[in-house]
């Protein structure tokens, strides 16, 4: 969930984790597919967690209003042991109104 949407110049990614340490990554993508902005990889831990993005893509520009969708991707990977590779994936969408 982002907060606040629709969003004017910057929101919030919040999301609660159930179990132990992961590796986030959120991605913004119009809604013709195009990635404009990735933020993460971020280790969080397990409860409530926030990550902010500044309403900027890749060149740092303003995207146009509109609505927009990001995923976000939690990976419970292990390096340390083959096979372990668990990911959980969440996609929605956000809307810039400026």
């Amino acid at each position: 969930m982002n907060y606040p949407n629709p969003m004017e110049e910057r929101t919030d990614f919040t999301f609660i984790l159930t179990r132990g340490m992961a590796t986030v990554r959120i991605e913004i993508y119009t809604v013709g597919g195009r990635k404009i902005r990735e933020l993460g990889p971020v280790e969080v831990s397990s409860g409530f967690n926030t990550v902010h993005w500044d309403g900027r893509d890749e060149e740092g520009d303003q995207p146009s209003n509109g609505v927009y969708f990001y995923r976000i991707a939690a990976d419970w990977s292990d390096p340390e042991s083959p096979g372990s590779e668990k990911e959980l994936v969440e996609i929605e969408k956000l809307f810039i109104c400026r």
